[in-house]
């Protein structure tokens, strides 16, 4: 798992420590599309605030980040990659290309930025996948804390499901995408 922010890949390695899941290695960078650095801005932790909505920056300032490709990591198995990285996804899926093709892995990828989702869309038709919508509210009311105020209202996630398409799946439920101009709310 890829955390960049030092704070939250630190309390991400307790959750590791705490469930005992001996399977998951947190590093503490960005995935993009090959080695380099970033910045964080400046954030006050002690705020009230969604922390994973925050994006890298090539601002001078701030909390510097490096960055590293999927494809550095010497994986024996792939089954499933999961990409939220604030409008750097295609980034990230360039810098997996190898592995990628390889594993041929189930992908999880937020797709919420519509200014980049043709291109997102059309890179993942062409490496021969099926696409779906996942559109899951951010209020769960079956939540861990039986937390009952919905602070974020009516508000979906907007993310991509994604088969290989030589894995004979039946997926009910979710609108198939079948065109990078498809846009956000339909197949």
């Amino acid at each position: 798992a890829f955390e960049p922010q030092r704070i939250v890949y630190q309390n991400l390695c307790a959750n590791i420590a705490l469930n005992a899941l001996a399977n998951v290695h947190a590093i503490n960078m960005a995935a993009g599309s090959g080695a380099g650095t970033a910045a964080l801005p400046a954030i006050d932790y002690a705020a009230t605030g969604n922390f994973g909505g925050i994006a890298l920056t090539d601002a001078a300032d701030g909390e510097a980040v490096q960055i590293a490709a999927l494809d550095t990591l010497p994986l024996e198995q792939c089954h499933l990659i999961k990409i939220d990285v604030e409008g750097m996804e295609f980034d990230v899926l360039q810098g997996g290309e190898k592995t990628i093709a390889k594993h041929r892995p189930a992908l999880y990828i937020e797709n919420d930025r519509a200014e980049n989702s043709p291109r997102l869309i059309a890179h993942l038709l062409a490496a021969d996948y099926r696409l779906f919508w996942h559109r899951p509210p951010l209020y769960n009311p079956d939540n861990y804390f039986a937390n009952d105020t919905n602070e974020f209202g009516d508000l979906l996630s907007q993310n991509m499901f994604c088969l290989p398409r030589a894995r004979d799946f039946e997926v009910t439920g979710l609108v198939e995408i079948n065109s990078p101009d498809a846009g956000q709310n339909g197949g």
